[in-house]
């Protein structure tokens, strides 16, 4: 088509400026397939400033060749512009002469993300940081061989003095990161840590601290850890080198990865006067004891919860039900924690009461006659919610609560100017605490529903079944995660796929009952069809690795279906990962491989395919037999970015077929709660 003449805009005739604004929402990756098109787009994505500047090449940053990055640093011109580059989990380069000469020659590189290359040593880590003068983030893995502590802080002590933010993931509990840091990293302003793995040994490490050395951590404003004792000897660790403890907040109480798996600290939080004494002070959890042991800060996510509400509502109740956690002591025991917050909207929310708080987890029992109705409607912005041990209808509570003055609907907001007028709108005799909780929640997007699997937990048998039928009620829900949710025949489905039609997670662990399972799968079915939106699907059966005995002669094949299940999910276009996990008898595997690669061809952006079946395990052939037809499935649709696993939990030899190479985070990723739900 000749872009002279009249008709529909030719894309060539669009400005430089939106030509460029489009090739910036494509990867680098992509931006190399874009560019071999035609002369105008080679020359705009090859030398254009603004899309050299940041070099992204995730996600899928495992199918990454060397040639394409060497593309991009071969040329002279180029280099100079390039302020970014992520190259996590690029497993085509290596650390050395290799990184080097590509990434290493771009010397004015501001943020540079290498998660995923492993270094040998601090050494070959310096040499190539050194030339990076202006490199000011860095996320990397840290090498691991544990060696002379002043030896590390001479050879690398330069490169980091220089960050002002540096993400780590350490593979070995290693002691001489803290100790480089600490005397170091004179501009340090962030410093994030995740990813510990767990030692032969559980005692605490001795670490070198360099002590005759100043400490240079003066400008460090935040530490996040996550992982392996990050809450015992990594805290610790941290307390000990960082300056001033006094003037830091211990965010742990508030939820950082559901407080055991991490803690977030931050320096100087800005906290509006009347939520000052929402902090409790404590002391620092020193291994090395000190003449004065030091203090710092914890916020309590309930007493900032209602102070906030008593601040914003009129004629609050004397007390809730759900926010008993108040007091000097309340910190003491985690796992009686009924509230936690996103620690960004916690931060925001101790600077301005009024902030509009968008994620709540509650781990609290959610009778009929409960009152987190009231917390919620305090709160109408919520758009994720994570629900724990919830929905009880045991008659001897209610018998208890029968006595108890009669609950609002919801809170009453003050308005300021405007004098209160009493407001009776008292819950009705049809009304159940979570049919309202659903009613003040209209903007909710993600839902978790997860039942803990724990003896002191109330029985499945108390639950208010039909308090269930409510959820479809949220209309708008993106992502729904439910896990040991009593939900019998899966009848519940039907409703949520005709009111929830916008549904892109599913996540579904533990539901299905023995002798529901066909009913069940069937009108799950029925909602995958109904959802064609769905792009992440998950569903663990809870009892896949019990049964490993075979079908005995006459016995009917106890089948859950993944063949209709498979052929419900080719109808989500959109899908980008599949995991399946559960017990199938007497399953055909001809029959799975044609539904999978009707599946993998149907769904284009289907990248990742996990399927654990312990009946195929009973027999390491047949697992190869998938293993390598899913091969051929994945050369016939080009798609090198295909990821599966088949039977990943279970040991065996596959010496025909292609190992399988597990996805990594295209990040360093610090989780505020568990999204995923597994059993483990």
């Amino acid at each position: 088509m000749d872009p002279s003449q009249p008709g529909p805009i030719h894309i060539l005739n669009l400005p430089q400026e939106v030509l460029v604004n489009i090739f910036l929402c494509f990867n680098a990756r992509e931006r190399l397939e874009v560019a071999r098109t035609c002369t105008v787009f080679r020359h705009i994505i090859h030398r254009d400033p603004d899309v050299l500047r940041n070099l992204d090449f995730t996600p899928n940053g495992w199918v990454t060749q060397l040639k394409e990055i060497k593309t991009y640093f071969v040329s002279e011109y180029r280099m100079p512009h390039i302020r970014k580059v992520n190259i996590s989990n690029a497993t085509c380069m290596k650390p050395g002469r290799m990184l080097n000469r590509t990434v290493g020659r771009a010397l004015n590189l501001v943020d540079v993300n290498v998660h995923g290359i492993i270094f040998e040593n601090v050494g070959i880590l310096a040499s190539f940081l050194a030339p990076l003068l202006q490199l000011r983030r860095l996320v990397v893995d840290w090498p691991e061989p544990d060696e002379d502590v002043y030896r590390t802080i001479d050879v690398i002590g330069g490169p980091l003095g220089r960050l002002n933010y540096l993400g780590v993931r350490l593979s070995v509990y290693n002691t001489n990161l803290l100790p480089a840091v600490r005397c170091s990293c004179s501009e340090l302003v962030e410093f994030r840590i995740v990813e510990l793995t767990r030692q032969e040994r559980d005692d605490i490490l001795d670490i070198p601290w360099a002590e005759e050395r100043p400490n240079r951590l003066q400008k460090l404003r935040i530490v996040q850890a996550q992982g392996w004792k990050a809450c015992t000897t990594m805290k610790s660790n941290i307390f000990h080198m960082i300056p001033d403890l006094h003037q830091w907040t211990d965010f742990q109480a508030i939820g950082s990865a559901v407080a055991f798996k991490g803690f977030y600290l931050e320096k100087n939080v800005e906290i509006c006067p009347v939520l000052v004494r929402t902090r409790i002070p404590h002391e620092a959890p020193y291994h090395h004891f000190p003449d004065v042991i030091p203090i710092v800060w914890s916020v309590l996510s309930e007493s900032l919860l209602e102070q906030v509400i008593r601040m914003n509502h009129e004629d609050v109740p004397l007390e809730f039900c759900c926010l008993r956690r108040t007091g000097l002591g309340a910190s003491a025991n985690a796992s009686n924690w009924p509230f936690i917050l996103n620690i960004k909207e916690a931060k925001r929310l101790l600077k301005d009461p009024e902030y509009p708080i968008t994620f709540l987890y509650l781990d609290h029992q959610i009778d009929p006659y409960c009152d987190a109705h009231l917390v919620v409607s305090a709160f109408p912005s919520l758009t994720d919610l994570i629900l724990i041990r919830m929905i009880t209808a045991n008659e001897i509570r209610e018998a208890e609560h029968r006595s108890r003055l009669p609950l609002r609907r919801s809170l009453i907001r003050r308005v300021p100017g405007v004098p209160f007028g009493f407001v009776d709108d008292p819950m009705g005799n049809t009304d159940g605490s979570f049919k309202l909780l659903v009613e003040n929640t209209p903007l909710l997007r993600d839902l978790t529903i997860y039942y803990s699997r724990v003896p002191e937990e109330p029985d499945p048998d108390f639950w208010d079944l039909s308090a269930l039928n409510y959820i479809p009620e949220w209309r708008h829900l993106t992502a729904l995660r439910l896990a040991f949710v009593p939900t019998i025949d899966g009848i519940i489905f039907l409703s949520i796929g005709r009111q929830c039609p916008n549904l892109e997670i599913v996540v579904l662990v533990g539901l299905a009952q023995a002798s529901n399972t066909t009913t069940y799968v069937t009108n799950l079915s029925i909602m995958l069809r109904q959802c064609s939106k769905i792009k992440q699907f998950s569903l663990e059966e809870e009892d896949v690795t019990e049964a490993m005995y075979p079908v005995m002669p006459g016995e009917e094949p106890d089948s859950f279906q993944s063949l209709e299940l498979f052929d419900a999910l080719a109808c989500n276009v959109k899908l980008e990962m599949v995991h399946v996990s559960l017990y199938e008898r007497g399953i055909e595997l001809f029959d799975l491989v044609v539904a999978m690669e009707n599946l993998l061809k149907v769904c284009t952006r289907l990248n990742i395919l996990k399927y654990l079946n312990v009946y195929i395990g009973n027999n390491p052939s047949d697992a190869n037999y998938v293993i390598n037809e899913l091969c051929r499935i994945r050369n016939e649709v080009r798609r090198p970015e295909l990821q599966f696993a088949i039977n990943y939990g279970v040991c065996y030899a596959r010496p025909d077929a292609e190992p399988i190479v597990e996805p990594r985070l295209p990040d360093i990723i610090f989780e505020e709660c568990p999204r995923i739900l597994t059993k483990s």
